[in-house]
């Protein structure tokens, strides 16, 4: 019978050919399972493994190990506090190297909601849109709202009217209020950003 040692032996000093190959099969049909070791250790061999260390990183192999790693979960906003929510507010923080800055809120009056965006640093008109997934790159977009005019301090308001359910809706997808350089039909990079919290 053919064993697990000598199996070892036979992969050791059979040359790792065709013919080897082979011979090894007639072995596993005369021999089963055992036999089929012999097979496993001299493909193992073929493909740089055997018993001096191979893709593990151990002995003298020097293999590489990796390690799948991905971005951290983005949190979430739980529905029933959404839904919940009397209003929400965000602070403007500055983008692409501008002084931009000011406040944003979203508030339930009556039958609707009203979104007020006051900012400070302006130059001129900019348009204001509520952006879910982060205050650049892709996200689907609500607005325009009322566009930002300066006045000559830099300062600048706009009130928005919404139904009373996008309140909930914004929240639950993360919303941000970005102002862009320009107004609408010039709109340039966004300059100012910040996510909407419930209250």
């Amino acid at each position: 019978m053919l064993t697990a040692d000598y199996a070892r032996h036979y992969h050791r000093h059979l040359p790792v050919t065709k013919e080897g190959m082979v011979v090894a099969m007639r072995n596993v049909r005369k021999f089963g399972t055992v036999g089929l070791l012999a097979v496993g250790l001299i493909v193992a061999a073929a493909c740089g493994g055997g018993d001096d260390g191979g893709n593990s990183g151990g002995g003298d192999g020097g293999g590489t190990t990796i390690i799948a790693t991905q971005p951290p979960p983005t949190p979430t906003v739980d529905n029933s506090i959404a839904e919940a929510a009397e209003s929400a507010s965000a602070t403007i923080e500055p983008l692409n190297g501008s002084s931009v800055g000011g406040t944003a809120s979203v508030v339930k009056s009556g039958g609707g909601s009203e979104v007020t965006v006051e900012a400070t640093g302006l130059t001129g008109a900019h348009s204001v849109y509520l952006k879910n997934g982060g205050c650049e790159g892709t996200g689907q977009r609500i607005g325009p709202l009322t566009e930002l005019a300066a006045g000559a301090d830099g300062t600048g308001s706009s009130v928005t009217p919404l139904p009373a359910s996008r309140l909930a809706q914004l929240l639950i997808s993360r919303s941000h209020v970005v102002i862009y350089e320009g107004g609408q039909g010039a709109q340039g990079a966004a300059i100012g950003c910040g996510e909407l919290v419930a209250d």
